[in-house]
């Protein structure tokens, strides 16, 4: 068998300064596209084309304007007003049609969160005051059932969860069947 022979090929400083430069660059993309940064370039051919699209949509002249009447525009305004409500209308209205029951009582309270999550290890703190929070709805109201609203959830999973609210200002209802339900003033 023959030996196979290492060919050892030297380039020059430059050379070896050009690919050094390279690799930084690709590194630094890289780095920008995990933070969700964008390059500059890609910057500013996003702001050409939306300042294309924004003159294409701006081309109406003043005898367009001056064509239209008044009449026309509100007969316009009375067909959409007037017509079928979209899927996103229809479905707000059953959520509020859903939450139209007989307040038996409402009130606003300031729950402290901390005496009790700041006694949990740090990575469990916003889960505690979840826990924290419906306990303390609990023993205040003596619900059937409990609805904590989206938005409470969110406001306290806002800083993650080492970090929740320290207090929270709720404001709750309770109906003539138990249904308590805790909202944002």
């Amino acid at each position: 068998m023959a030996k196979k022979k290492k060919v050892i090929v030297k380039a020059s400083e430059e050379e070896l300064e050009e690919e050094a430069k390279k690799k930084k660059a690709a590194k630094r993309v890289v780095k920008e596209r995990v933070k969700g940064k964008r390059t500059k370039k890609a910057k500013k051919a996003d702001q050409k084309e939306s300042k294309e699209s924004t003159e294409e949509d701006t081309e109406t002249t003043s005898e367009d304007i001056d064509s239209l009447s008044i009449d026309e525009v509100m007969e316009d305004m009375d067909v959409f007003e007037e017509g079928e409500p979209s899927e996103l209308e229809r479905e707000m209205m059953a959520s509020e049609a859903q939450f139209e029951e007989e307040i038996q009582e409402e009130r606003i309270y300031n729950v402290p969160l901390a005496r009790e999550f700041m006694k949990a290890p740090k990575w469990k703190r916003s889960k505690k005051a979840m826990t924290a929070l419906k306990d303390f709805v609990i023993r205040h109201m003596k619900p059937e059932a409990l609805y904590i609203d989206p938005e409470v959830n969110s406001r306290m999973w806002e800083n993650g969860i080492k970090n929740p609210p320290r207090k929270l200002r709720i404001r709750v209802t309770k109906s003539v069947e138990g249904l308590v339900r805790v909202f944002l003033p």
